[in-house]
């Protein structure tokens, strides 16, 4: 009877140690995993590309805006990661994986890519067009974030630089091509805001002129 009461209370004892250790393994494998939204925006797709977008309720491009958190349902594949996003409504989708991160976010808004390079072995230039010792390779994103000219030597670009931070140079014209968005219609937003600048200016002017006139 002893012994039995003895090997019931070692058994007994046995499980309370081993119990926590299996436990608290279970909880580690099924912690949820989270990225952060590292661009000013993004969008969520059906499947591993660009080309079908999921829309909200309203049958608009559903945004996700830079900060969000998305649990991670898949790791990265083919460029793409699957995730959920919760807002009012759980939808499930990928998001392209350049523009999220699995660290705490500190670093800049990234903004929306809107060019890339198309060629290897690209040199950058500073705004002065002096060259600099970064190289990008074919496929590398950018932002044009001064319109595009065709015909212009050299384009203002921005990139992210190898330590994650926002890079503000030039690169050749033809080394690059933009997305999607014609680029009659880049050039044309460009001069649209430089016509208004002049026309601006002129109004300026001439009232500066009556003013002297009338002194």
């Amino acid at each position: 009877m002893k012994l039995k009461v003895f090997c019931l209370l070692s058994l007994l004892l046995c499980f309370m140690f081993l119990f926590p250790m299996f436990a608290g393994q279970e909880v580690v494998f099924a912690e949820d995993r989270y990225v952060q939204v590292v661009a000013s925006q993004c969008f969520l797709f059906e499947d591993k590309s660009f080309d079908n977008p999921i829309k909200n309720n309203s049958q608009e491009n559903l945004i996700i805006k830079h900060g969000e958190k998305l649990k991670v349902l898949q790791d990265e594949d083919q460029g793409f990661i699957k995730i959920e996003y919760i807002n009012e409504e759980s939808y499930q989708g990928f998001v392209y994986a350049r523009y999220v991160t699995y660290n705490e976010l500190t670093q800049e808004v990234y903004p929306v890519f809107n060019a890339s390079v198309i060629e290897n072995d690209v040199i950058v230039y500073n705004l002065d067009e002096s060259p600099t010792n970064k190289i990008l390779s074919k496929g590398k994103e950018l932002y044009l974030y001064e319109g595009y000219i065709k015909k212009a030597e050299f384009t203002c670009v921005c990139f992210v630089d190898e330590d994650g931070s926002l890079f503000y140079g030039k690169i050749k014209t033809k080394q690059l091509a933009p997305y999607g968005i014609n680029a009659g219609v880049i050039t044309g937003i460009v001069v649209a805001v430089s016509c208004v600048t002049i026309i601006l200016l002129l109004i300026f002017m001439k009232k500066t002129k009556k003013q002297k006139r009338g002194e």
